[in-house]
């Protein structure tokens, strides 16, 4: 599980020059505004216009669209609200029989509800967003500040970590909480737009 990009791209004030290589987990933090945000969008393909390349798993994804790129973009407001938790998580799949493995994966992230996601309390909502994601086995899954509305945030990052990592999957996570850092193998630090090693694994 690898990720190399080299991307350059102007909006507004704000010049992104992200170039960095990533095996395994990464974390990300930096001060809001920036940038950070706007680089998880354009690894996703949520932006394009930008100037370099996107490599993952040593396949250029820079050109793919959305559905073909093996990469999922989460935020706090990424979730179907009509939808209740075991069918959000198997989205866009029938629960059909792999309820077992569903309940594998909410015993193993802490999701021990049921009813209506658009019911749940924002941290309840943020793991199932998560669960979604990684029941789906995409190659990236990008979280932007996601665990910071999740009650024991960084126990749980852990949890999701480990249970990505064991179904294929790489993490780049945002996060102001630097203690998170311990959960990944490459650190970085993002200002004004660029991107900076802190730790590399």
């Amino acid at each position: 599980m690898a990720i190399e990009a080299d991307i350059s791209y102007r909006i507004g004030d704000l010049s992104i020059n992200a170039a960095f290589r990533a095996k395994g987990n990464a974390m990300i933090a930096g001060p809001n505004g920036s940038g950070k945000t706007t680089l998880l969008r354009i690894l996703a393909g949520h932006i394009d216009g930008f100037r370099g390349s996107i490599i993952l798993d040593g396949k250029d994804i820079t050109d793919l669209p959305l559905q073909r790129r093996g990469v999922v973009y989460l935020n706090q407001d990424t979730y179907f609200p009509s939808m209740k938790v075991h069918d959000h998580i198997a989205w866009p799949h029938e629960v059909g029989d792999r309820e077992e493995e569903i309940r594998q994966i909410c015993s193993d992230l802490g999701i021990d509800y049921t009813g209506r996601v658009g019911n749940l309390s924002v941290g309840q909502r943020a793991r199932v967003a998560v669960a979604t994601a990684i029941f789906n086995r995409p190659r990236l899954i990008l979280m932007d500040e996601v665990t910071s509305v999740i009650s024991e945030g960084p126990a749980f990052l852990e949890s999701s970590l480990d249970l990505a990592a064991s179904r294929g999957s790489q993490v780049i996570y945002v996060t102001q909480n630097l203690g998170e850092a311990v959960h990944a193998s490459e650190v970085y630090r993002m200002e004004h737009g660029s991107v900076v090693s802190l730790v590399q694994g």
